[in-house]
């Protein structure tokens, strides 16, 4: 009768340790899974490592510990743990792990890799809301993948271009004799090098060079309208990089430049008039699925050269600003409204070329016929010389539209139109413009 007892008692014994050992278990997943969503990453895995000699018994164990791990960045550690969940776990319940694989992929550059997992958790995926998020990086991991296969070291960049203008030199055509309209050949290059090159870091001094040649209306050489022909030369280097979340990425580009500009100042040859040393910063905030702000900021250092008085001397400081707001029309945001927003200030040792200008504008991007895009943009401009010997005070309004093709072997042609009315408390200020001209270029990497 006694071992009847005992073999009766002994299943009730182990019931109840490995219903206890269970209930810790998931008492420490539970604490690990606040520590997780707090953002403490250590603090969650210090958790479950205390419970790792469970782990064969509760194979989620791998998922929560590979989910920190990935957070943490250590993505080798991490992919060998989901890859552990995913082989003792039953199909259906993989499709996150498939997923944070694929983006533990894309992180580390292998984008055939995270294509394939990406796809296996579509395949098992039965929440819209993960199917969303998978196909989202998809989309990207296509883009980056066709990015780097295209990618090249070494860039050229070549341009040609030709614009008619009504007002080449942007002045009273009542003030001159001769008529203003300009023929302006334009015509440069760039050439950049890839010193560092990832998906979210990239350094890429570059030089450019662009110039001008203009024409009177009789297509004839003429100092009147070539007296803005401007010789200019720029030495870039730019950091472009952006951190994300898993559902946006705010991008900056922040670079440090050297910029001259040559003009025929007294005579038919062109000499150095300004040269700038400045700083230039953009960044891209997302802030809904809809919604971007995009701040470009830049502070100027110029030297000015062959003035001929000491108050008309553009030496100084120069600060602008320019906030964006982008209104996203459709998914892949190659259709979207945007609103500038934006103000000038230089400070110069001479006070006639002293301002503050103000800036705002409206505008449309949106695919067109023939695979072009084509941009629209109102604007209105506030010009203030109020130091100057004689104030002087701007008010202009400003229409463009542009329409761009991308043609075959890296190329791509450029159509644009505009139009400027300037009015002005000085008459040689008071102006209006019409322009239409077509741009190529031409990039090659090596």
């Amino acid at each position: 009768m006694k071992k009847i007892s005992l073999i009766l008692f002994l299943p009730v014994v182990f019931f109840t340790y490995y219903a206890a050992a269970a209930e810790d278990i998931y008492k420490v997943v539970n604490k690990s899974i606040e520590h997780y969503n707090n953002h403490q990453y250590s603090e969650s895995l210090a958790a479950l490592e205390t419970i790792k000699n469970s782990r064969s018994n509760y194979t989620n164990w791998y998922y929560y510990y590979a989910i920190n791990q990935t957070r943490l960045k250590n993505y080798d550690e991490a992919q060998l743990n989901f890859e552990t969940y995913i082989k003792n776990s039953n199909a259906t319940n993989t499709a996150k792990a498939y997923y944070y694989i694929g983006m533990i992929q894309f992180y580390k550059g292998e984008y055939e890799k995270a294509l394939n997992s990406l796809e296996l958790s579509l395949d098992v995926s039965d929440d819209p809301k993960l199917d969303n998020m998978i196909e989202a990086l998809i989309d990207k991991t296509i883009r980056y993948q066709s990015y780097f296969e295209n990618s090249k070291k070494t860039n050229l960049l070549l341009l040609a271009g030709y614009n008619f203008d009504t007002n080449a030199l942007n002045l009273s055509e009542s003030t001159f004799s001769d008529n203003l309209n300009g023929h302006i050949f334009g015509y440069g290059f760039s050439i950049s090098h890839k010193l560092a090159d990832r998906y979210s870091f990239v350094f890429e001094p570059t030089l450019a060079v662009l110039d001008n040649y203009t024409l009177d209306n009789k297509f004839k050489a003429n100092s009147s309208v070539q007296s803005s022909d401007a010789l200019q030369i720029l030495l870039s280097a730019p950091i472009r990089f952006y951190f994300e979340n898993e559902k946006y990425a705010n991008k900056f580009d922040v670079s440090l430049n050297i910029y001259n500009a040559y003009l025929p100042v007294t005579t038919a040859t062109r000499e150095l008039t300004l040269s700038s040393v400045f700083i230039k910063t953009q960044i891209l905030t997302p802030f809904s699925s809809n919604y971007a702000v995009r701040y470009n900021a830049t502070v100027a250092a110029d030297s000015s050269y062959g003035f001929t008085s000491d108050d008309d001397d553009a030496s100084g400081l120069r600060f602008e600003f320019l906030a964006t707001l982008v209104k996203y029309l459709s998914a892949k945001n190659a259709k979207n409204v945007f609103y500038d927003l934006g103000v000038d200030y230089s400070s110069t040792k001479g006070i006639n070329t002293r301002y503050k200008k103000y800036l705002t504008a409206v505008g449309y991007m949106y695919p067109s016929l023939q695979d072009t895009t084509s941009s629209v943009r109102l604007g209105y401009q506030y010009l203030n010389y109020s130091e100057k010997i004689s104030p002087r005070i701007d008010n202009q309004i400003n229409f463009s539209y542009g329409i761009s093709k991308n043609l075959q072997n890296n190329s791509t042609l450029f159509f644009s139109l505009g139009a400027v009315s300037n009015s002005s408390n000085v008459e040689l200020n008071k102006y209006s413009d019409l322009n239409i001209g077509i741009q190529y270029t031409k990039s090659i990497g090596f």
